[in-house]
């Protein structure tokens, strides 16, 4: 049976010893400072919508539910970052309600000068707070994705194009979604047989 010697110039046969301290490689520490690097340049890179602004259109679905019950929008569009869509879609739904009532009010019934500014006002202010809610969750759905953008984006955008907006909104979880089936299709797909594979 090998006998270990003393610790000063000792030979272990088994093991290295447990203090002794490992060289360092300096082509190691290089390759780890680069990845680190790397990986800190790839956090700070902004990804790009999934959907452009203005090709609302090539959406007509998501484009026409916007245009005829945007609540429905904002609570999908909720529920993709994260947000209670319930609440969400309560609060587009109370603003959406709440302009369209206002402004039946002030359109068809015949009021004085007094009462028509008080209606107009209340309408004007409803979609003022849905541009603004559109606006909040845009900038929120950029956030959690890592999207390019500025908050003056968001806020024209819901501003000037509230409808291309959501359905951007709308359409980018989507997207992504089916970007990440794919890609799990694909990697289940090399370790497959050809005939098991899923197409």
């Amino acid at each position: 049976m090998p006998k270990e010697s003393d610790t000063s110039g000792a030979e272990f046969p088994y093991a290295s010893p447990v203090d002794a301290a490992l060289p360092k490689s300096p082509r190691v520490i290089r390759s780890l400072s680069t990845s680190s690097s790397s990986s800190s340049g790839a956090v700070q890179q902004k990804n790009k919508w999934e959907t452009e602004l203005f090709a609302c259109f090539c959406e007509p679905v998501h484009c026409l539910l916007v245009y005829l019950v945007p609540f429905v929008n904002a609570a999908y569009a909720a529920d993709a970052i994260g947000c209670s869509w319930l609440l969400l879609g309560s609060i587009f739904f109370v603003l959406f309600l709440g302009d369209l009532t206002y402004q039946y009010i002030a359109v068809h019934d015949h009021h004085d000068g007094d009462e028509w500014s008080r209606f107009e006002i209340a309408a004007i202010s409803c979609s003022l707070a849905l541009v603004l809610g559109a606006a909040v969750l845009r900038h929120s759905m950029r956030k959690f994705y890592n999207l390019e953008g500025k908050c003056y984006s968001d806020l024209c955008s819901s501003f000037w194009f509230s409808c291309c907006a959501l359905t951007q909104m709308l359409s980018h979880p989507q997207k992504m979604k089916q970007k990440a089936r794919t890609t799990a299709r694909l990697a289940r797909n090399v370790d497959t047989l050809p005939s098991y594979q899923t197409i």
